[in-house]
């Protein structure tokens, strides 16, 4: 069973800006986990969004989107990535121009939900796997690191 159908309707909410201010029809723990990513990045409402439909993201394979949240001093940013098929896809996220996303700084990559090592190289997210109908959160720049490692 698992939370795969919450994890879909965070992917949804979250790569288009939205809201979820209580997980009423859905479990709380994906829920949470998802928050306290967003809280360890130190994201607040001063970071910039740009949604999949707002900037190129080259080499994604078709229903494979990605939103970016930046960081008001360009350092860091969060990719969360929606795999929108119905099976299990393995790519490259690679973003066309990071600079035009407002990233100025790309040189290590941390995964922040699902906790999976992130191969990250040259401003590529390598060897993405995405379950179908879910997504990955990854939150890159030059200091990739959390600002609280208790989640």
């Amino acid at each position: 069973m698992g939370y795969q159908h919450a994890e879909y309707l965070l992917g949804l909410i979250f790569m288009h800006i939205s809201q979820l201010w209580y997980p009423a029809w859905i479990p709380a723990e994906p829920t949470n986990k998802l928050y306290s990513a967003f809280d360890q990045a130190g994201v607040t409402s001063a970071w910039r969004f740009v949604g999949y439909w707002l900037q190129p993201i080259a080499g994604l394979p078709n229903n494979i989107k990605a939103s970016v949240y930046v960081a008001p001093d360009g350092r860091r940013a969060l990719v969360l990535a929606m795999n929108l098929n119905w099976e299990d896809i393995t790519t490259e996220l690679r973003v066309a121009d990071w600079v035009a996303v407002g990233l100025t700084e790309r040189t290590q990559a941390t995964t922040l939900y699902h906790r999976l090592p992130a191969q990250f190289h040259d401003g590529v997210l390598q060897s993405v796997t995405i379950a179908a109908k879910n997504f990955r959160l990854y939150l890159v720049g030059q200091q990739a690191e959390l600002v609280n490692q208790d989640y």
